[in-house]
């Protein structure tokens, strides 16, 4: 390659340009771009980014498995969190959330050895017992279960009248096991940006045939295959990342931004053909996406094309100044500025 020609400082700075977001350098630049993530697929993206620059930092694989986690899978989660113990086994933290991992996959007696390590290390946990139980509970042991249930009301007098510790109660009176892995509270859903007011535009009147905006997803499912797809790309997965996209247009036909994606995902794939009918059935849909353009501007990058990339980029950033703050946008302006294909 010809990087490896380059001098060690010339190397150097291309590292950062086009490993690292704008701006972030070390680990803790990096944590706080992801803290200010407006949702948990980006910070996936934030937090792969960093680690490329800081493999061997515990605190990025913990928190890019507790992305995943949020956003259910719970095999990448796993990943992470057996990566960040192995780099660092002194954080109670990193047990307890391998523990839900192993838990939401089913592997109750691993998650009960997670669950004694982060009691070990924290003996006022009340959280650790009681996630302890759930476990014991689905083992069906419940001779264990009780008296861990019983420790952690102990601890906190308050979890005494949470609805999750009195449906715990019930099942080991009825000596009934969980039938789930749902007993155990799921982590806190990260918050999402609301709209700001006036953001979403009314309906359009007889005099005005503008589109309204992009159309939502429509659903649990169809928010999942978006996910997916979105994670499956993060990846570099984009064969499986267009199967995604594919099955959420079978599902919300009308759901036209995911042309744009899918478009992007065969481009990067190899079929370049099937992505140029996908976007051109994305703008004929909405010629004014933000997104789409910035899709379509990378997928040109990537072909050498700099061109119409920066007219993509541009056009995309007078439509939503906002995009600016994307990480592929940083990633495309960057290659373009300097004449190298996007990645």
């Amino acid at each position: 390659m010809e990087a490896l020609r380059m001098t060690p400082a010339r190397t150097a700075l291309l590292l950062l340009l086009f490993c690292a977001p704008a701006g972030a350098q070390t680990a803790e630049e990096f944590i706080r771009k992801a803290q200010a993530a407006p949702d948990s697929n980006t910070r996936e993206v934030i937090y792969t980014e960093a680690i490329k620059k800081h493999p061997t930092d515990a605190r990025l694989h913990h928190k890019r498995g507790v992305a995943y986690g949020v956003m259910e899978y719970h095999d990448e989660a796993l990943a992470d969190f057996e990566r960040a113990i192995a780099l660092d086994p002194s954080v109670p933290s990193y047990y307890h959330d391998r523990g839900l991992a192993l838990h939401r996959l089913k592997r109750n007696e691993e998650a009960v050895r997670d669950f004694t390590r982060l009691i070990e290390l924290e003996p006022a946990n009340a959280r650790g017992y009681y996630l302890r139980a759930v476990s014991y509970t689905n083992l069906k042991q419940l001779d264990k279960a009780e008296p861990d249930l019983d420790r952690a009301v102990q601890l906190d007098p308050k979890m005494k009248d949470e609805a999750s510790v009195r449906q715990m109660r019930g099942l080991i009176k009825s000596k009934k096991p969980l039938i789930t892995v749902g007993g155990a509270p799921a982590a806190a859903p990260e918050p999402e940006r609301k709209p700001e007011p006036g953001a979403q535009a009314a309906a359009p009147g007889p005099e005005s045939p503008a589109p309204a905006g992009p159309p939502a997803l429509d659903g649990a499912r169809a928010k999942a295959l978006a996910n997916k797809a979105k994670v499956r790309g993060n990846l570099k997965k984009y064969e499986e990342a267009a199967g995604f996209w594919t099955e959420l247009l079978e599902l919300q036909p009308g759901y036209y931004p995911a042309y744009a994606e899918r478009a992007y995902a065969l481009h990067k794939a190899g079929d370049k053909a099937a992505a140029a009918a996908d976007f051109e059935k994305a703008f004929a849909a909405d010629p004014a996406q933000p997104r789409a353009l910035l899709l379509r501007g990378a997928a040109a990058c990537s072909d050498g094309d700099f061109g119409r990339a920066a007219a993509d980029l541009e056009k995309a950033l007078s439509l939503d100044p906002k995009i600016k703050r994307d990480i592929r946008y940083s990633f495309t302006h960057s290659s373009i500025q300097r004449k190298k294909n996007c990645k």
